[in-house]
């Protein structure tokens, strides 16, 4: 779906400025060091923004379900 897209588009973003960071390190001071420096760059807004959706579908879903149990159950004191 829609929030899966978004939120594989901005892992992949991330994960690829990473592995190019990492290939081109002589060390791993230099991973660190380019981390720090890649870090204010990342989309974490776009993660960020995705995981809100993801939240709210799952928060909705929740609510979804209890209103069917509910529904099926009847009236409370009945069950």
């Amino acid at each position: 779906d829609a929030t899966d897209r978004l939120a594989g588009d901005a892992m992949d973003a991330m994960i690829g400025k990473v592995r190019e960071l990492v290939a081109g390190a002589a060390s791993l001071d230099d991973v660190r060091a380019g981390l720090l420096q890649l870090a204010p760059t990342m989309p974490v807004a776009d993660l960020a923004a995705v995981m809100r959706q993801a939240m709210v579908i799952a928060e909705l879903s929740g609510r979804s379900e209890i209103a069917g149990e509910a529904t099926r159950s009847g009236p409370a004191g009945d069950g």
